[in-house]
């Protein structure tokens, strides 16, 4: 690794986890998970684990779809589901 300065810097624990064996395998396992769930880029958003089709563009749009949603599962909760 080079500096802008071109300086050499030491590798750090960034570096070291990057290359690491372990987090690539849990990098693939959620790719792997995330495309079971249909999620093909970012940002995607979930809620109750189902995926919004349509993003929201403003917080007021996705507070709308939460309190949404937790109308629903309150009933669902109340009708004993």
């Amino acid at each position: 690794m080079i500096a802008r300065d071109g300086a050499k810097a030491t590798p750090g624990p960034f570096d070291e986890a990057r290359r690491s064996a372990n987090l690539e395998q849990r990098i693939l396992q959620q790719v792997a998970q995330a495309k079971s769930q249909g999620i093909a880029g970012v940002p995607t958003f979930l809620i109750n684990g189902k995926k919004i089709e349509s993003t929201p563009s403003s917080f007021e749009g996705f507070d709308r779809l939460i309190l949404d949603a937790l109308k629903q599962l309150k009933l669902q909760h109340a009708q004993g589901r």
